[in-house]
């Protein structure tokens, strides 16, 4: 019996998408501390963006814990900057800053984030991005941005 080539696609995606639901299932049984646990270790051996990919998605979890999910954050922005994506940085921030706006320590240390990191980024097609790049825009220093956002965060942690 010969099949044809439309079944056989639709046969390998069904396949695939099975696998993918068994992979989410069995991911679904690791704990929060389990996946700290193997985020740190992957950072620890140099394998930044499987860290990040874990601390980050940790920090933008809403059932994290409240007392971890600041050194969540911090790390993942740790990663970001080894990893050279700064670019990055505002948008992952204020995603954690959105998900935890009722966790005055993690506004406290977004604050604080935004006063000790890196300044400097570019005007692109009318959007700021940190951070350094190639090609053309228009070089800024955006620390009173920076100090601007930290004090409105301050405030919203009162």
């Amino acid at each position: 019996m010969k099949i044809s080539r439309p079944l056989t696609s639709l046969i390998i995606a069904a396949c695939v998408a099975a696998l993918g639901l068994a992979a989410i299932g069995a991911d679904s049984d690791v704990t929060p501390e389990q996946r700290r646990a193997k985020a740190n270790k992957d950072n620890a051996s140099g394998n930044i963006k499987d860290a990040y990919d874990a601390f980050s998605a940790l920090a933008l979890d809403r059932k994290d814990d409240p007392m971890k999910v600041v050194n969540d954050m911090n790390i993942a922005i740790s990663c970001l900057q080894r990893l050279g994506r700064m670019n990055e940085y505002d948008a992952f921030i204020e995603k954690v800053i959105k998900a935890h706006g009722d966790n005055w320590r993690l506004l406290q240390a977004a604050a604080q984030s935004y006063l000790n990191n890196d300044h400097n980024g570019f005007i692109i097609s009318g959007q700021f991005e940190r951070g350094q790049h190639r090609g053309g825009g228009k070089a800024v220093h955006a620390y009173e941005r920076d100090r601007v956002r930290a004090l409105q965060l301050m405030e919203q942690a009162l």
